[in-house]
């Protein structure tokens, strides 16, 4: 099934599940409406993953709430703000939220048990993003960034490890591509204020060594005059 056939069905009230499924419901009572003054009815599917297997619902790429919002936001309301959605907003929220909840559980528990794939590297407490690298299991890939970039960062037990996606190693060139632009540019631009800082250092001690001279011409000057006042000093005496 495509993402989009997956997601259309999570949209619906009662989703059918992938063809060959046999999704049953039971009506009960959920919240009580104060506004039509009555319970609201909810049915409970007799598969709460509605017959989708936790990696088919992994694939499709949500990460969280935003990436389905982004998703559903473009694909059926053409990339327009939330501004320019007006009431249709709602609209919007309620789709999201329902696809979300129906996936939620099994995004955590791909993300958490990994597979064979790519994993990102990362600092724990920290904004950095180090590194991709492929593994085939969660426990490789957390020996796998240990060993080669445990090095990078103060405390090896701050180093970050998420299962990203299913792939293989082939993958690995292209994810790591924009880290590699990143850390490219930081370096240009560490180059760019060592250049900016050196040419500081000139001047400055340009300025240290036009002080000092500044300094010992004047004492210099100074003293020949008070010589030069203490030769005609002397003489007048005599």
């Amino acid at each position: 099934m495509t993402r989009d056939t997956i997601i259309n069905d999570l949209m619906r009230r009662r989703p059918n599940g992938p063809k060959g499924t046999n999704i049953t419901y039971t009506v009960r009572d959920g919240e009580y409406s104060y506004r039509s003054m009555k319970y609201k009815q909810i049915a409970v599917p007799s598969d709460d993953s509605y017959g989708y297997d936790d990696e088919s619902l992994f694939k499709m790429g949500f990460k969280d709430r935003s990436d389905v919002r982004n998703y559903i936001r473009n694909r059926d309301f053409e990339n327009k703000s939330d501004w320019e959605l007006g009431r249709t907003k709602a609209t919007l929220n309620r789709r999201t939220n329902k696809v979300w909840e129906r996936i939620e559980s099994a995004i955590y528990n791909v993300s958490r048990r990994g597979g064979e794939g790519i994993y990102s590297v990362s600092e724990r407490y920290g904004r950095r993003d180090i590194a991709n690298l492929f593994a085939r299991s969660y426990e490789e890939a957390r020996e796998t960034a240990d060993l080669f970039f445990g090095y990078l960062i103060s405390d090896r037990g701050d180093l970050k490890v998420k299962f990203e996606k299913f792939g293989t190693v082939d993958d690995v060139t292209f994810l790591n591509a924009k880290t590699t632009e990143s850390i490219q540019t930081q370096v240009s631009r560490c180059k760019e204020e060592i250049e900016s800082q050196t040419k500081r250092i000139e001047k400055l001690e340009a300025m240290l060594t036009t002080l000092h001279t500044v300094e010992s011409q004047q004492i210099a000057v100074e003293t020949v005059e008070a010589l030069n006042r203490a030769a005609q000093a002397s003489e007048c005496a005599v």
